[in-house]
């Protein structure tokens, strides 16, 4: 607009549709090994994602002072189905295919003769979100002594979310059903629906298939103010920095959950089974607080500093999808006590659990010290830190059907430290020539031990009585309806010494690159890379290892261990005034190593790297 004053606006749409399974199954679904980037489904899997994204940037000058305003506002919808099958291999997967049985198995229609129905499973997700950014800051300018920031920041996201599981295979009460069921020679089960004026999204009736939905809308709006000060102790050799960040965030929930329960037999579809209001409770995380940052930096030389830092950081809290009692326990009707073994009889469960309203922010504390330095007329650049970061209260998400309940839900979790050094290096050998590389070492393991704990007995706030288990102390005992006694419970929050989930001790990659002239108006270049991912696990190394393949998983905890590996790249080029043409290659070796291991679908799934991709591409500059 002027000398001090600029307007920079973005626009980028994207529409993407996708066929297929984004995971591989080293084993298929009746234990027969598969290969590279195969797995096995039984319902077509498909994910359209379409967004467009507004961003706008303000530079400018008032006086001295440097102002910077930036916002943005992003519309997405994605619709996506995905096989859901192996869940019937769960107990909650056969509750919604299996009716009859015994009265606490948790089939439908207790007293009908037991029959199951087809286990072929999916489930379906409509999302539209919006989100909107706003960020504000003034600066003086760099070469003052005493340097200042001042800011400001708000943000909303909103999401609305209709999902809807399709694993009923029970016939619905139709009228011919209804006379089936009132003649007892046939189980049937009213559709469900969402609470009246709950749903966020589509409030009618689900189809015959919907077993357990959701229709929520669901989101956050955080407000912040920071602040940061250098000051020059020795002016371009010795600067001391503070600063600090107030922040409030609260978050929002509302909506409808429905699922098949036994209260749905013999139901009409004309009346519905109608789901839980979710608006009616209070999922509200508002948390608001302070996080500050120190730093020290010691110019040694005109090329070289040393830093200490310190900072602190944080991750938002946020709120559950329900609180539901949860997690039964066996109890002998005589005694009272809870039993070890199969009941005789019909057991007695009793209520251990309820899932939290809302989860709190996890904190990061971090001490680093550092070297930025260039050596050999700048043909040298080393860069190096060394840090202990303690990570208190990680939000930890747990999701095991068949022992809490069919929704994730977070927690406050336990606490980890992390000690580790970083280095990165980059020499230019010769014109031509240029090496790089950088590698990132991490010791991580968890300094505490938490656990479930069990909210019950007599003080039981919720209602729930005659909890075995004392109020407040760790659950380390579950009733399984498959083996019909209770069995230990595994503590999802890991133990004291154990390493987290997804941490590589070792990472490294290096890169050599040389250019030369072809003639006096060609440039080009060739460039060679590796990068390396020690290996890891996908759970908290205190969990129960998997069993030897292909043993099928019925725990969505079980560890598995994410061997190492390594890519490589290549990339060829020539350059000409304003164009451009390279070819490259990337992953070409072609490894298949998983970057995410896991049995959250009853059966072992990897999601693989992507496979060797040859290109070609041409630019032209203007």
């Amino acid at each position: 607009m002027n000398p001090d004053w600029s307007l920079l606006i973005q626009q980028t749409y994207q529409n993407m549709e996708a066929d297929g399974s984004f995971t591989q199954y080293p084993y298929g679904s009746e234990g027969q090994p598969l290969g590279p980037w195969q797995e096995t489904s039984f319902v077509p899997q498909w994910n359209k994602d379409k967004w467009s994204n507004t961003a706008w940037t303000v530079n400018g000058k008032i006086g001295d002072i440097r102002m910077v305003y930036a916002g943005a506002y992003l519309s997405r919808t994605i619709d996506n189905t995905m096989d859901y099958t192996n869940y019937a291999r769960s107990a909650g997967g056969f509750y919604y295919s299996c009716v009859g049985g015994p009265k606490n198995s948790g089939l439908i229609g207790a007293g009908f003769p037991y029959t199951c129905y087809s286990p072929v499973f999916n489930w379906h997700d409509y999302v539209k979100t919006t989100h909107q950014s706003h960020e504000l800051r003034f600066s003086t300018p760099d070469d003052w002594r005493l340097r200042a920031l001042l800011g400001g920041f708000y943000e909303k996201i909103d999401i609305k979310n209709d999902m809807n599981f399709h694993y009923r295979s029970i016939p619905s009460c139709t009228p011919e059903n209804l006379a089936l069921f009132a003649a007892g020679t046939q189980v049937c089960v009213g559709n469900v629906i969402p609470y009246p004026g709950s749903a966020a999204i589509d409030p009618t009736l689900r189809d015959d298939q919907v077993a357990f939905g959701e229709d929520l809308r669901r989101g956050y709006t955080q407000t912040a103010a920071f602040t940061s000060i250098d000051f020059d102790l020795i002016p371009k050799v010795l600067t001391i920095t503070a600063g600090t960040r107030y922040y409030h965030y609260k978050s929002f929930l509302s909506g409808s959950q429905y699922s098949t329960s036994t209260a749905c037999a013999g139901v009409p579809n004309t009346t519905g089974c109608v789901g839980s209001n979710l608006t009616a409770d209070t999922h509200a995380a508002d948390y608001s607080g302070f996080k500050s940052r120190g730093n020290l930096t010691w110019h040694f030389s005109q090329d070289a500093m040393v830093y200490y830092t310190y900072s602190q950081g944080f991750r938002p809290g946020a709120g559950n999808r329900k609180n539901s009692a949860e997690v039964s326990i066996s109890i002998d009707p005589v005694t009272g006590l809870p039993t070890v073994g199969p009941v005789a009889g019909e057991p007695t469960l009793v209520k251990q659990f309820r899932k939290p309203y809302t989860y709190p922010p996890d904190t990061l504390i971090n001490n680093e010290i550092g070297l930025k330095s260039e050596w050999l007329d700048h043909r040298l650049l080393v860069n190096a830190s060394a840090y202990i970061m303690n990570w208190n209260d990680v939000q930890t998400q747990i999701y095991n059907p068949p022992v809490f309940g069919n929704t994730t839900f977070g927690v406050q979790g336990p606490d980890y430290r992390i000690k580790g050094f970083e280095l990165q290096l980059a020499y230019r050998v010769t014109t031509g020539l240029t090496l790089q590389g950088s590698l990132s070492h991490n010791n991580a393991s968890e300094t505490n031990s938490p656990c479930i704990t069990s909210v019950g007995g007599a003080n039981d706030p919720h209602g729930i009585k005659g909890n075995p288990t004392p109020l407040g102390s760790c659950i380390t005992q579950v009733y399984d309806a498959i083996q019909r006694q209770n069995v230990p419970l595994l503590n999802p929050l890991g133990a004291v010494g154990a390493t987290p989930a997804f941490s590589p001790t070792l990472q490294w990659n290096a890169r050599a690159r040389y250019d030369w002239t072809l003639a006096s108006d060609y440039n080009a270049f060739v460039s060679f890379g590796a990068s390396y991912t020690g290996s890891m696990n996908n759970q908290p190394s205190s969990f129960t290892p998997a069993p030897a393949a292909p043993a099928i998983p019925t725990t969505t905890w079980l560890l598995y261990n994410q061997p190492a590996y390594t890519t490589y790249d290549a990339q060829l080029g020539v350059t000409k005034d304003h164009w451009r043409v390279m070819v490259w290659g990337t992953n070409l070796s072609n490894s298949h190593a998983s970057t995410f291991t896991s049995s959250a679908q009853f059966i072992e799934a990897e999601v693989p790297l992507r496979p060797r991709v040859l290109g070609l591409t041409m630019g032209w500059s203007f």
